[in-house]
């Protein structure tokens, strides 16, 4: 594993560190906006808590990769 990572290049140490977490935080904005777009006629602001909670998830995971 570790021969794989030494000898990565720079594109794909780059997806690693920083690509990664960009997706998964542009997939929970995507995720929380269609929390707050499917209540229309309630308008529940509790609704946007659901997606919210994995924000700490994804930045655990990007600093293991990090680090």
């Amino acid at each position: 594993m570790i021969n794989k990572l030494l000898t990565a290049k720079r594109w794909q140490l780059f997806l690693l560190t920083f690509g990664l977490q960009f997706v998964l935080q542009i997939v929970l904005i995507f995720a929380m906006f269609h929390a707050i777009s499917s209540n229309d006629a309630e308008s529940d602001p509790f609704a946007v808590f659901a997606v919210i909670k994995y924000f700490p998830l994804v930045m655990v995971i990007y600093m293991v990769v990090y680090l």
